[in-house]
């Protein structure tokens, strides 16, 4: 098999692993065509998008960067992966960029809105995210607003929605909910914690177990929505840890 139809093959393959959401392995694919051909665009773009969707935003920097050395559409997948390496400051300063040089760029909109609220400017975070959903309402959906009580009744629908055996690991946690992540907490991990995480305990043995409204909420239309976004970062981001 020729090298351009071998590498037809991989990036088919590779495809086929993005929609089964897995992530890690098509990374790992597109490093190999790299190693081959050091230009290959397709490559180069599926890890600047792939590599942060596991925790791996330096590396999704990385390739980010190289694309758009190459002339490549890559500024939104630059600022998301700084974003997702916990590096907040210069991943504003990407999406800003990305939003002046593509106005109509949903997605840059939510990377500059999630950068935005990490940073305390909630209401600018806020202009953001509504512009993102007029321009994109089905990726970017305006999020649910609860009050303070029906977050109380939404956890705890959650919890309820566990299995006893899974509420008794719980107990040792003190939980916490916060509006968005504490940039120290995440960067505490190793890698950093992607700022889009939903839940964080501080040790796996019992302390404090963080729940992240805003994190929860993103993309939900109604309340039943996240009380199944609660129970699925409780079983995932919590037990699962």
């Amino acid at each position: 098999m020729d090298t351009p139809t071998r590498h037809a093959v991989v990036l088919d393959l590779v495809r086929e692993l993005l929609r089964a959401g897995n992530f890690e392995s098509a990374v790992a694919a597109c490093e190999e065509l790299l190693d081959e051909d050091h230009d290959c665009a397709e490559a180069l773009l599926i890890i600047a998008d792939s590599a942060p969707r596991y925790a791996h935003g330096e590396v999704g920097v990385i390739a980010a960067r190289q694309a758009r050395i190459r002339g490549l559409p890559a500024a939104t997948l630059e600022a998301a992966a700084l974003l997702s390496a916990c590096e907040v400051e210069a991943a504003l300063s990407a999406a800003l960029a990305a939003t002046a040089e593509s106005p109509s760029d949903a997605r840059a909109w939510a990377v500059r809105g999630q950068a935005l609220e990490l940073l305390g400017q909630m209401s600018e975070a806020d202009s953001a995210f509504s512009y993102a959903a007029r321009l994109d309402p089905e990726r970017f959906p305006i999020m649910v607003r609860l009050d303070d009580r029906e977050w109380d009744r939404a956890v705890l629908t959650g919890l309820s929605q566990l299995s006893p055996a899974d509420r008794d690991r719980l107990a040792s946690w003190t939980l916490e909910l916060c509006d968005v992540p504490p940039l120290e907490l995440l960067r505490r991990a190793s890698p950093p914690a992607p700022p889009t995480t939903a839940a964080m305990c501080e040790n796996t043995s019992g302390g404090r177990l963080f729940l992240f409204r805003r994190n929860l909420a993103r993309g939900c239309r109604d309340e039943n929505e996240v009380v199944a976004r609660v129970v699925h970062a409780l079983m995932d981001d919590v037990l699962g840890w």
